[in-house]
């Protein structure tokens, strides 16, 4: 019903979208609007997450004016996107990931579906470091099975890093773009909404071949910008 859609300061239910918008605004030195209620009730939405953070050799490469490391950029921003899904009531994971060949493609767990958003995983968040290689179709396809064993009105999979793909067995990175939009490609089938946060220009041909040019968001200046974050997340 069109009710649900409207934006109130009071209400019965509170839209999560408009939520977590108002969260990151918050966090980001940004007045955002505090709409986020429902007048009409209803189960809320359920939604499931799984924010990737690529920590591939490149991710030690300085990112923005601020001396920080791609890395280190991506660990800021996905503590303050956990805080904010926490706040928004989603059931989220957090993974950092690389690859070393085919056959070697590690995922990092830093919060499971099931752990809280926790001192714990604060340690693990910043313990992760920069190495080997990015084979993100892999990568992609343990997420999307993860998300798919959730029970959830609405599954979203986010991506980090600088939009790159590479590993040590294959010569034409072509193979690897096409692996990871395949990737995507199955996962949208399946109901599941990939989007990316790309920390370079160069990466962006890569990744809107993998996403698709509307779910790709760059990151300008090494700030995450809430309005951008909030079209990326809608739908």
């Amino acid at each position: 019903a069109p009710g649900w859609r409207r934006r109130e300061r009071e209400g019965d239910d509170i839209e999560v979208d408009e939520a977590l918008h108002v969260a990151l605004a918050a966090r980001s030195g940004e007045a955002g609007d505090e709409r986020v209620h429902r007048r009409l009730q209803r189960t809320g939405e359920r939604v499931a997450a799984v924010l990737l953070i690529d920590c591939s050799a490149s991710s030690a490469a300085p990112h923005g004016d601020g001396g920080l490391t791609r890395l280190a950029w991506q660990q800021h921003h996905a503590r303050l996107l956990a805080d904010a899904m926490t706040e928004a009531g989603w059931r989220f994971a957090l993974h950092g990931f690389d690859s070393d060949g085919r056959h070697a493609v590690e995922v990092r767990r830093i919060k499971g579906f099931d752990e809280a958003w926790d001192e714990a995983a604060l340690q693990r968040l910043g313990g992760l470091e920069s190495g080997l290689s990015t084979r993100l179709g892999g990568v992609l396809r343990h997420a999307t099975d993860a998300l798919l064993a959730q029970v959830a009105d609405r599954r979203l999979l986010l991506a980090m890093g600088d939009g790159e793909v590479h590993d040590i067995d294959i010569h034409d990175p072509r193979y690897l773009v096409e692996d990871a939009r395949q990737a995507v490609r199955t996962a949208r089938l399946a109901g599941v909404r990939c989007v990316a946060l790309v920390l370079e220009e160069a990466g962006l041909d890569s990744a809107r071949r993998i996403f698709g040019s509307p779910q790709v968001g760059l990151v300008a200046g090494g700030g995450l910008r809430p309005a951008m974050l909030a079209r990326l997340l809608a739908g």
